[in-house]
């Protein structure tokens, strides 16, 4: 799958389109978040059996009052029972959501 089109499937997760069917596949996890120092930092807790794994991760911040989205790529690798990611704290307005996809699995686990 080609980068751009794994964004628009990023998207389509966190706004509940067609790819959320799949409830096996798609997970919304309660994050822990801690902020400091212009970024936020999200604990998310990982399925049984897959810390200690690579996951791609999709940042997104959506404003939607004005329809502004902003979106950053990253890849992290889990050592614990949670996966940790940082991300940039914008302007007010903004809310933020990650999506994490196991490339192993297929799945993908969205904050809430």
């Amino acid at each position: 799958m080609a980068p751009l089109e794994q964004e628009v499937l990023a998207l389509n997760i966190i706004n509940e389109g067609p790819c959320v069917q799949d409830k096996s596949k798609v997970q919304f996890v309660e994050a822990k978040t801690s902020a400091g120092q212009g970024q936020v930092i999200f604990l998310l807790p990982l399925p049984p059996g897959l810390g200690r794994s690579e996951w791609d991760l999709y940042k997104i911040w959506r404003n939607f009052d004005t329809g502004a989205i902003d979106m950053e790529r990253d890849r992290a690798f889990s050592d614990s029972r949670f996966l940790e990611v940082r991300m940039k704290a914008k302007k007010e307005g903004f809310h933020r959501s990650i999506v994490a996809v196991h490339g192993k699995t297929g799945i993908a686990l969205v904050s809430k």
